[in-house]
């Protein structure tokens, strides 16, 4: 009985963490950098990233779904997400056709903290080498 008390306190603590940071994602997501490079929202770019992370990691350690107000947020934190992901998506391709170092490491940061630095260094050279800038 005591394990069950436990595993619902722990569900209501990752249910109310999951509400608060799908908000702020939302939030961030909403009024992130608009143009202008990555240096020019990256402050709000980064943070959007990383709470973007938080919830996926929320998501990964508890089963949240039947939950009506974590299911009432979903198609919001999907269309957050999708919009982040844009976002570093066309901050990266600026910074790499304007050869910016900082907005490049800015946008490096924000894949970096969503987990997918890797990938995207892998896509950004499948790029590079696609067009031809880097000798083999």
């Amino acid at each position: 009985m005591r394990s069950n008390v436990h595993a619902c306190l722990a569900l209501v603590r990752s249910s109310q963490r999951y509400i608060a940071v799908a908000h702020k994602l939302r939030e961030a997501a909403d009024t992130g950098g608009g143009g202008g490079g990555a240096s020019a929202g990256g402050t709000d770019l980064v943070r959007a990233a990383r709470l973007l992370r938080e919830i996926e990691e929320l998501q990964a350690q508890s089963d949240m779904t039947g939950i009506p107000f974590v299911d009432a947020l979903a198609p919001a934190v999907n269309h957050a997400a999708n919009t982040i992901r844009q976002r570093l998506s066309e901050a990266l391709r600026a910074a790499v056709s304007s050869l910016n170092p900082g907005d490049l490491a800015v946008s490096l940061q924000c894949a970096a903290s969503m987990g997918a630095l890797s990938r995207t260094v892998q896509g950004l050279l499948r790029i590079t080498y696609g067009r031809g800038k880097l000798d083999r």
